[in-house]
């Protein structure tokens, strides 16, 4: 009796400690957005696609060109002939052009900020599987405990002739299962935490926690969805992807009208020398020919793809929605239900009683821990739901 009472002292001083652990989940979160290899790569690339969104704005490239032409006979004499030409279009197309390479900096944000949340997301879940992780080992240490201390009961049992072989057995089997349970989630928690380790860029992390962070219940469904499309940087995205096919297909109606070109020549024959201005324009006959035809094309599929998302979205949000309302009405059913800070102390007290024999209190005993490594199982997936809904918080 002693030894059941040292039990389940140490089982309720665990369990409260499990409880009252602390976290450093932002901080872990934080690490990981200031080492991800692949999101340092993204602000490079980022930047280098801003540059290049400012490239290929101005005017071309002034020519300049010189003909000197040996006369035949040689009292025809030779000439010389000088010609610099500034080839350019009309402003409102510069303006447009302007305006293209601002939306195309937008985008690399817009680019950066999808990467962004999709690794924060995913170190997000990762984070949230090691907590449960956690939380499942000091359940199976309890439960081993336990059931090593059933073990010891039959073996005594046994040495006075009071069980037989056969419970002793089932004892060290079940035992056993425990045992092998218990490794299958150190070996799943080692490879998370190397899992951790390559997405904060090679940097190991430390994290024990067993208390999942703390995310505030959803509002209504309409006004999740409204704060999760306001903060939806792939949804952002393609909004100035389709205003950028807009302003492409301004710019290729510009390009329609004619590009100018205005110069200096000079021009030196037997002695007479020639200079003056020289101006021209372009026929835009050929080179522009089928490109406002393939830019709204261009326009209707960035369109297209909006809408398509929004659609998507919309649906995910929902199903998301359902799922955690669901998994909190079932968690909250299951802990009404299984009332684990009282379980310990009604199993002992009908022990004590003599309503249950030692087998039969640790075969309830194990009954409720199994419970409670449901309970861990459905509180993993309901945090993990609402973690899913509150990414737009990243």
């Amino acid at each position: 009796m002693q030894t059941i009472k040292s039990l389940l002292t140490a089982t309720l001083l665990g369990w409260l400690s499990h409880c009252c652990s602390q976290s450093n989940f932002s901080e872990c979160m934080a690490a990981v957005e200031r080492n991800n290899q692949s999101l340092l790569a993204a602000r490079k690339s980022a930047d280098a696609a801003r540059l290049a969104a400012r490239t290929g704005i101005g005017p071309e490239d002034p020519e300049l060109a010189i003909q000197y032409l040996f006369g035949s006979p040689a009292d025809a004499g030779d000439q010389l002939e000088l010609l610099a030409v500034q080839r350019f279009d009309l402003p409102m197309v510069y303006h447009k052009k302007r305006q293209l390479a601002d939306l195309g900096g937008v985008l690399s944000e817009r680019s950066l900020a999808m990467e962004r949340r999709q690794i924060l997301s995913a170190a997000s879940q990762l984070l949230m599987n090691i907590v449960f992780l956690n939380r499942q080992a000091t359940l199976f240490s309890r439960q081993e405990a336990v059931w090593a201390n059933w073990v010891n009961h039959e073996e005594r049992q046994l040495s006075r002739g009071a069980s037989g072989m056969l419970a002793l057995r089932k004892a060290q089997m079940q035992h056993l299962e425990v045992r092998q349970l218990a490794a299958k989630n150190q070996l799943a928690l080692q490879e998370c935490l190397l899992q951790l380790k390559g997405i904060n860029g090679g940097v190991p992390l430390v994290f024990r926690d067993t208390v999942y962070p703390g995310f505030p219940d959803p509002a209504s469904l309409d006004s999740l969805e409204q704060a999760i499309e306001a903060a939806d940087p792939e949804l952002q995205q393609l909004e100035v992807e389709r205003q950028l096919a807009e302003q492409h297909l301004s710019l290729a109606s510009l390009q329609q009208l004619p590009q100018l070109e205005a110069g200096y020549r000079h021009q030196s024959l037997l002695g007479q020398r020639y200079h003056g201005l020289h101006a021209g324009l372009s026929l835009p006959l050929w080179e522009n020919k089928g490109k406002r035809a393939a830019r709204r094309a261009e326009l209707a599929a960035a369109d297209a793809r909006l809408n398509a998302h929004r659609q998507e979205h919309h649906a995910s949000i929902q199903q998301m929605y359902d799922r955690q309302k669901l998994l909190r009405d079932q968690l909250s059913t299951f802990r009404e239900a299984f009332d684990q800070d009282g379980v310990d102390l009604l199993l002992e007290k009908a022990y004590l009683l003599g309503e249950w024999s030692s087998r039969e209190y640790f075969q309830e005993l194990a009954f409720y821990q199994e419970r409670r490594r449901q309970l861990l199982e459905l509180e993993w997936e309901y945090m993990s739901a609402l973690a899913r809904l509150s990414e737009y918080r990243l």
